[in-house]
């Protein structure tokens, strides 16, 4: 009885970068790689499209010396960015940190402190706000990359990243 509970465990069993988030884009990218996955004021992303971006985040990321248990903060608006950012950090372990826009600089700084973020991705337009909560901070992320602006790090990033790496294992 035993034995075959254990065959019936291997047919259901489930590759391992399937229950990692940063797998769940390469999955549908191959199922349904020109369906509609996000739609923003600035583009509309099939899941291909979408998981590519995602991957090269990644990779930017890992060439940033950002891994596994590490922490991105995120302070985008509601925009595609923002779920790249949260599927790049998952396909190579790190941990997305998403802050409140609407926060004060005090505020935000004591989540900074809380958290200690490698990184903070955050809006051209919020640039203000990020450098205030800076200032006082025990220990500011190390980079911070500005999207939305003219030029558009983040674009800019994108474009400069590399191989993409592959999905970390949950």
């Amino acid at each position: 009885l035993w034995r075959s509970w254990g065959l019936l465990q291997s047919f259901w069993a489930v590759p391992a970068i399937w229950e990692n988030v940063g797998g769940w884009l390469d999955r549908w990218a191959r199922i349904a790689p020109e369906r509609l996955a996000v739609a923003d004021a600035e583009r509309r992303l099939s899941y291909a499209a979408l998981a590519a971006r995602a991957a090269s985040f990644a990779g930017w990321l890992r060439r940033a010396g950002i891994g596994r248990g590490d922490r991105v903060a995120l302070l985008l608006a509601n925009r595609s960015a923002y779920l790249e950012a949260i599927f790049a950090c998952a396909r190579i372990g790190a941990i997305a940190v998403p802050l409140n826009a609407r926060l004060a600089p005090p505020e935000v700084r004591e989540i900074l402190d809380d958290c200690t973020p490698l990184a903070l991705l955050h809006e051209e337009g919020l640039r203000a706000l990020v450098e205030a909560a800076c200032l006082g901070a025990a220990a500011p992320p190390a980079m911070q990359l500005a999207g939305g602006g003219r030029p558009d790090a983040y674009e800019q990033a994108l474009a400069s990243a590399g191989t993409p790496p592959e999905v970390e294992p949950a």
